[in-house]
């Protein structure tokens, strides 16, 4: 068994290539009871699928998580579910992982362009925006720049020997007091 720190997930193998580590896995987490009529013990497997999903580099190498998702069907209602529905290392329609979208969230604050994450990743520049402005909605907070003047003047001025910070609203002519 292999360790890459998500609890959710049992990991018996890997196929380790030049640039990349796929790992195939599946969920230790099998739904108990049916979550259309309740009832428990009444779930079959039913097939299943597999889910790609790209995780944190490893190594220095792209790493991949080949997730086998089980499918279910309730002898008592007849209606299916899955094991991915009781997952919450990604978004059930992502293929990032969520802490890979932490770390691009985290190097896009760090100052690099959203080209320069994309080709490090491989992946689209328009997903790296699209993980950009899903951080920025979820720490609103964060961003929120009430008060900043929209034309800040900075500059410097020596008083009594010693240099000064010197900030300005320019669009309203007045000293900026941050």
């Amino acid at each position: 068994m292999y360790d890459i720190g998500i609890r959710e997930i049992e990991i018996p193998d890997r196929i380790v290539e030049t640039d990349h580590i796929t790992y195939l896995a599946h969920s230790i987490k099998h739904p108990y009871k049916c979550r259309n009529c309740g009832k428990r013990k009444y779930l079959v497997p039913h097939g299943g699928y597999n889910k790609n999903l790209q995780d944190i580099k490893r190594d220095g190498k792209q790493v991949y998580i080949q997730l086998r998702i089980n499918r279910y069907r309730c002898s008592s209602c007849n209606k299916t579910s899955s094991d991915i529905d009781r997952l919450t290392f990604f978004k059930k329609r992502s293929k990032l992982t969520n802490r890979l979208k932490e770390e691009i969230a985290y190097e896009i604050i760090s100052g690099k362009t959203f080209y320069e994450i994309a080709n490090v990743y491989d992946i689209e520049h328009d997903t790296v925006k699209a993980i950009m402005e899903s951080y920025a909605k979820e720490h609103k907070k964060c961003f929120d720049y009430k008060g900043t003047p929209e034309i800040l003047g900075i500059s410097d001025v020596c008083i009594g020997g010693h240099s000064r910070l010197v900030l300005a609203d320019l669009k309203k002519k007045t000293p900026y007091r941050y």
